[in-house]
């Protein structure tokens, strides 16, 4: 699956990051009871609250990294908006991160994979309405997905299965990705009783060809039940 640049951001980066503006912020606040032309109070407080936001989030680790590199980018249209004297306009702007991201969940690692797992649903289902246009000929889907974190891998991994149906045939597609990297894990493909492709990615070292779909639902168990 491509993915734009921008979600390739590290995720560090954007944590360190914090650290810097709030640092910068503090002092720029203060100056700013001084000399009026520098970025209001107003907005440095709501810098702060956002930037607090965000490195909560990612030390939680409750959010997928891509949602944090959309905040920090819009944390940075913010600020130039608040640069420029567009006051109100960077106050929404701040408020719009803060409601986005939402509060923090605190909770169990399986809490948070579940939640996890569901914003990836969620997109996943979205990406696909779109290709739905393209796509006349498929006269029904359905779908569904699991979410499990494996404690050994230390992964929130999750399990998505398709099935289309066409005038002539169905297929069915499932896979396992981990729900933060986007990483495959296995592969499965049938159309009608012919199957297409079934590859099991257990790690980078290699990848197994299976036969069937008994195969791929050995490995889903292995990995999904541990």
């Amino acid at each position: 699956m491509f993915k734009p640049l921008r979600d390739l951001i590290p995720v560090f980066a954007v944590t360190l990051a914090t650290l810097v503006f709030a640092a910068f912020l503090f002092a720029c606040g203060g100056a700013a009871q001084q000399h009026p032309n520098l970025i209001p109070r107003s907005c440095a407080d709501r810098e702060l609250k956002v930037l607090a936001l965000i490195d909560d989030h990612g030390t939680l680790d409750d959010v997928m990294p891509a949602q944090l590199t959309e905040a920090f980018l819009a944390l940075l249209d913010a600020r130039a908006a608040c640069y420029a004297g567009k006051t109100d306009r960077s106050l929404m702007a701040y408020d719009k991160i803060i409601q986005t991201l939402g509060p923090l969940h605190i909770g169990r690692k399986e809490d948070r994979c579940g939640w996890r797992a569901q914003v990836m649903f969620q997109d996943l289902e979205k990406e696909l309405k779109v290709d739905s246009y393209f796509r006349e000929t498929v006269e029904s889907v359905s779908r569904y997905y699991r979410s499990y974190y494996n404690e050994k891998i230390n992964r929130c991994l999750v399990l998505i299965d398709t099935t289309e149906t066409t005038a002539n045939k169905t297929s069915h597609t499932s896979y396992i990705e981990d729900a933060d990297e986007r990483l495959a894990y296995a592969f499965y493909v049938d159309i009608g009783s012919d199957v297409v492709v079934c590859e099991l990615m257990p790690s980078f070292a290699g990848k197994t060809l299976c036969q069937s779909h008994e195969d791929f639902s050995a490995f889903v168990a292995r990995y999904m039940n541990e």
